[in-house]
């Protein structure tokens, strides 16, 4: 505790650092709270190991084995996102030590942070993706619409950023196919399910009757202003649908 209380309050490296973030930096009062969580962290942990106090004592001492030991010390209560954070402000915090000559050298370089656990995307099974669609129903705009959308989505299985980007000019409904552009404007050709195709049939036949014909230009999915619809607008779509079918999914 005693190497926490001099951390933060006490410690004249910290407090240099912590004055440079708010006078030449410009930094925010939550920027500068973080940065002194995170020293002063670091400051009581390492000083109940050396036994050493604020300052030169104990930041000469600090060395990259140290800091190691120190992020590993907070696997088992923060998240690795959290820890990175941390590693981020230390780093920053000796970097201005080192600029300000009162160190030689930045332990933290060199040091990775914890790279992010990868979040698998989830999809629906085949039973209740059936069970989605099925509960699309209606005959408004918006309802053939959505029918549409979650039906060239699951049956073609294109990202949202391609759905949205279809145009006039990329269906071909006799032929039940779909010019797909992707990343890097590389193009393909998606086949599209007779469901699919049926569900676009009726829509544009609706977009007709409501005077918004669809254009060779124009997009094939609009909003209900008559703008393209997008990305984040299909997934509140996708959660309305998900919800009536009561489906409590996050899927991708």
């Amino acid at each position: 505790m005693a190497g926490r209380e001099i951390a933060g309050a006490e410690d004249p490296w910290v407090e240099g650092f912590l004055n440079h973030l708010t006078y030449e930096r410009n930094a925010s009062a939550h920027t500068v709270r973080s940065y002194r969580r995170d020293v002063t962290a670091l400051a009581g942990w390492a000083s109940e190991r050396l036994g050493a106090a604020a300052g030169e004592p104990l930041w000469g001492a600090v060395d990259a084995g140290l800091l190691r030991a120190f992020l590993a010390s907070l696997y088992a209560r923060h998240a690795r996102t959290s820890i990175g954070r941390t590693l981020s402000g230390i780093r920053v915090f000796f970097r201005y030590l080192v600029r300000e000559g009162l160190l030689p050298g930045n332990p933290a370089d060199g040091i990775a942070a914890p790279k992010a656990r990868r979040v698998l995307p989830t999809f629906l099974p085949v039973d209740e993706a059936f069970h989605l669609l099925d509960a699309v129903k209606g005959d408004g705009l918006l309802a053939q619409r959505d029918r549409a959308l979650l039906e060239v989505l699951y049956g073609t299985g294109v990202r949202v950023g391609e759905l949205v980007g279809l145009t006039g000019r990329d269906l071909r409904l006799p032929a039940r196919t779909a010019r797909i552009r992707g990343k890097g404007r590389v193009e393909r050709e998606a086949p599209l399910t007779e469901a699919a195709a049926r569900a676009l049939e009726s829509y544009l036949e609706r977009r007709r009757e409501a005077g918004r014909p669809l254009e060779a230009g124009g997009p094939v999915f609009l909003n209900a202003r008559g703008g393209r619809l997008t990305d984040r607008s299909v997934r509140r779509v996708l959660d309305r649908w998900l919800r009536k079918a009561a489906l409590a999914r996050r899927v991708s």
